[in-house]
């Protein structure tokens, strides 16, 4: 490992948390720089695969997980009127928590960026409150409107470097999604009290374009998403999309009379859950894949490289996987020359990018099988949500094979039946699995 790198990491979401705690692990210095002046909750729940939950338990985790997290079983499918369409296995998927693993002074708070710069000897943030920050890498996990891939795409062309289109094109969506958690309300539900497995419940509207997602979590609440297709086509372009966060509350209160009579499987309604939700975050929906990760002494990872929808599932889990991988690497670094560390950069691409490639598609495929309407939406539903469970598990299964762990940690054995895939990420090797 190269002796005193230092890495800076912008964005303390998913991503960024995860990479701080396996750097943490490595001994590897690093800084989180994070926007918002405090944590606050975001109001969203979060589903781990198997996938993910593997290095936890590497790292001593997963026991704190099993105490404030419930085990997904499976999707059950309903339309409208709560007729079931049919289910999909989702065994193994839990909550988490990460910021308390990162030690308070490592994180930045309130720190917006405004550009960056790197050369042969480092890389340099500047933030709009006036400071700046050096350091031999920088990690863009700030998400998809990411100011790291902003400044990393300007200077890139400023040197007439021939980046993809897609990667330049303005972010489009047609997509919105409402994310809440609600109160305790187990004293209205005794289902909820106590509970320890659950399966997420979709409900596809059909009076209204909406689809909800119902499932149970700890302490009795309920945590739900509601997705819909934008009313108001100037949203659609990049620069107004950006307004969205700034919705007011008549904008909330008019989705949720479209919804008075989109049921839940508790036999409330979704604007009910609504009603009962303390904190709720919005975001704009679309599935991105950007074909620039990495320049210098500057890397993309999670959102930041790749945007998949929440509903998906998989968009937390991707960004874990980043993290991991691009851990293993640095931990292998053997300098912090510009060399080494391109070196490791387009390791971490090779190993990353097809991977996150097959799951924007099949979050597309998802997508569409879901919300897709009518006649041949309902056919489509019935006939791929009730295949043979041999069939449905093997895809499952499939998703879940790769598992991998950090190889600077003790390791541990496989759990389950399931073979892993997943090769260790190492900086010599010429091929690589997740």
């Amino acid at each position: 490992m190269a002796t005193s790198l230092k890495v800076l990491i912008v964005g303390g979401g998913i991503a960024g948390l995860s990479l701080a705690i396996f750097l943490e692990r490595a001994g590897i210095e690093y800084t989180i720089l994070e926007k918002a002046k405090e944590f606050r909750a975001w109001g969203a729940s979060i589903a781990l695969s198997p996938q993910v939950l593997r290095v936890f338990d590497q790292l001593g985790m997963l026991s704190e997980l099993q105490e404030f997290g419930i085990i997904f079983t499976s999707g059950v499918y309903y339309k409208q009127d709560m007729t079931k369409i049919g289910a999909v296995d989702l065994s193994n998927y839990e909550e988490r928590w990460l910021l308390s693993k990162v030690p308070a002074e490592k994180i930045q708070w309130g720190k917006r960026i405004l550009r960056t710069l790197q050369n042969e000897n480092g890389a340099k943030v500047f933030c709009s409150d006036g400071t700046d920050f050096d350091a031999d890498i920088l990690i863009g996990a700030d998400g998809a409107y990411s100011a790291v891939r902003q400044s990393l795409y300007k200077n890139l062309a400023l040197k007439n470097y021939p980046l993809p289109k897609s990667d330049t094109d303005p972010l489009r969506f047609d997509q919105f999604g409402l994310l809440g958690i609600t109160k305790p309300l187990d004293d209205v539900y005794p289902e909820l009290k106590n509970a320890t497995k659950t399966h997420m419940c979709i409900i596809i509207a059909s009076e209204k374009p909406y689809i909800a997602y119902v499932r149970k979590l700890k302490g009795g609440r309920i945590g739900w998403t509601l997705c819909g297709e934008l009313l108001d086509a100037e949203l659609h372009e990049q620069d107004n999309s950006f307004r969205f966060s700034d919705w007011e509350g008549e904008s909330i209160e008019n989705i949720r009379k479209d919804i008075d009579s989109l049921l839940t499987p508790l036999g409330e309604t979704m604007a009910n859950l609504i009603e009962n939700t303390e904190c709720i975050s919005k975001v704009m929906l679309e599935d991105k894949l950007f074909i620039t990760w990495h320049s210098g002494r500057t890397c993309l990872i999670g959102d930041a490289a790749h945007k998949l929808v929440p509903a998906a599932g998989q968009g937390a889990n991707q960004s874990i996987l980043d993290a991991i991988c691009m851990a293993n690497l640095l931990h292998e670094m053997p300098s912090k020359s510009s060399t080494d560390i391109e070196r490791v950069f387009e390791k971490f691409y090779a190993i990353r990018f097809p991977t996150a490639k097959k799951a924007i598609e099949g979050s597309a495929r998802l997508s569409s099988l879901i919300s897709k309407r009518g006649f041949i939406g309902n056919t489509l539903r019935s006939i791929v949500l009730n295949l043979p469970g041999a069939i449905t598990q093997k895809a499952v299964d499939a998703i879940n094979s790769g598992r991998p762990i950090l190889n600077y940690v003790d390791p541990i054995p496989v759990q389950g039946t399931v073979p892993n895939t997943s090769l260790p990420h190492h900086l010599s090797t010429d091929s690589e699995a997740i």
